[in-house]
């Protein structure tokens, strides 16, 4: 399941390294296996969202490190430029906001009114208000003047015609006084009094918010990612029935040298006039794993666990039947696969508290999120739910140790 990724500064484009025409998976053409992509897509408006959130509460200098690892996920993305834009020009680092917002303004599709009159506040305080002028008039060229959302930026031109400081810029200078002090007596308050709680209420306290991560990690995922049409799993073979180049090439020699499953890890044309059983899609309710491995690859019937979701892949005999490349995952919990990406199938059904990892492994609840939507997008909704995933691990041992190869992402 282990293959070397493309280079995230080429995250939907055509060209990539590793010279495939289709991910192997599921076909995308895009350069990038869309199970990777929605993660870093859902990763960088992570990252965004959480420099938004320290900039409110005046953490300029967090704001900006955050919002940076956000663009080098996404680089093209004109709204992650201009708010580290706006967290430089928080923070007095004028000539840095000015390179963001002349950015911004290039990355923007449309005249992006927000862009220029930031770019325009920080020329003036870098006292080049006749230059400021000459960019307003220049946008204006492209957007009309009487536009409601340009109401600000013209008020901003009757400032810099009155070389007069416009208002922002002196309150800035005078935020900035006060941040370094503020920084220092903040103080982090713990939202629960862990030493005077009962065992009950810290498990309810832990268990909230792990799904509020996991909510976020999902919420993330789907409103980060471009629109783009889903192409569910391998497509058909063109006309010649040739698939462009082969798909090994995806591989990298590491990636080779590190699979175990044998004859998986490659195009799959999904079968026609499958077979389904009587039950299939029925709904399960809460299984046990002892009762999920009833559903294996000798059962027509095939189920699959990913962080507590069951999905029914009895559509795809070709994969997980005995016969299949990947007979041993049926019935089986993916979990800890697929979270620390690694080709091992007797990793399966290892019951971890994954949020006992520090936050260095966001990345990795990330991805385990982004396959449960890839899942969902192939195989349906959940059937049911994992009994031993009932609180999202908060009664299991912590993980091990592991060497997460931030170079590979993981398919089936």
């Amino acid at each position: 399941m282990t293959v070397a990724a493309t280079n995230v500064n080429n995250i939907g484009g055509k060209d990539n390294s590793f010279g495939y025409d289709a991910c192997p998976a599921t076909g995308n053409t895009d350069g990038m296996c869309p199970v990777t992509q929605k993660g870093l897509y859902g990763i960088a408006a992570l990252k965004k969202q959480q420099g938004n959130d320290a900039f409110k509460v005046g953490k300029y200098r967090e704001a900006i490190n955050l919002y940076s690892e956000a663009i080098k996920l996404v680089p093209d993305n004109a709204v992650y430029v201009l708010n580290r834009s706006k967290a430089y020009f928080k923070f007095k680092q004028d000539k840095e906001a000015l390179v963001d917002a002349e950015m911004a303004m290039k990355l923007s599709e449309e005249p992006n009114v927000k862009a220029c009159w930031h770019r325009c506040v920080v020329l003036a305080a870098l006292d080049r208000g006749l230059e400021a002028q000459g960019v307003i008039e220049e946008f204006f060229k492209t957007s009309a003047r009487d536009h409601a959302d340009n109401a600000a930026l013209i008020s901003l031109e009757k400032d810099l015609k009155a070389k007069r400081i416009p208002n922002i810029v002196t309150q800035r200078n005078e935020d900035a006084k006060k941040q370094d002090e503020a920084e220092e007596e903040e103080a982090t308050k713990p939202e629960i009094d862990l030493e005077n709680c009962t065992d009950e209420e810290k498990m309810k306290f832990s268990i909230t918010k792990r799904q509020g991560l996991v909510d976020q990690c999902f919420s993330l995922l789907k409103e980060g990612m471009p629109d783009q049409n889903y192409k569910k799993d391998a497509p058909k073979k063109k006309k010649n029935g040739k698939i462009k180049q082969n798909w090994e090439k995806i591989y990298d020699q590491v990636g080779t040298d590190h699979l175990v499953i044998k004859g998986g890890h490659q195009y799959m044309e999904r079968p026609d006039n499958v077979k389904l059983p009587k039950d299939y899609k029925k709904q399960m309710g809460t299984m046990t794993i002892k009762e999920l491995e009833k559903y294996d690859c000798h059962n027509q019937r095939i189920l699959i666990s990913i962080m507590g979701n069951i999905y029914d892949c009895s559509d795809r005999p070709d994969k997980y039947s005995a016969s299949g490349p990947y007979y041993e995952l049926g019935g089986r919990d993916l979990t800890w696969p697929l979270y620390s990406g690694q080709d091992e199938p007797s990793l399966a059904n290892l019951m971890y508290d994954l949020f006992a990892h520090d936050s260095s492994h966001v990345e990795n609840m990330m991805g385990l999120c982004a396959w449960c939507i890839h899942f969902e997008q192939e195989y349906g909704k959940p059937i049911g739910q994992l009994y031993e995933f009932r609180d999202l691990g908060y009664h299991c041992d912590k993980p091990p140790e592991m060497i997460v190869n931030k170079e590979a992402c993981t398919i089936m």
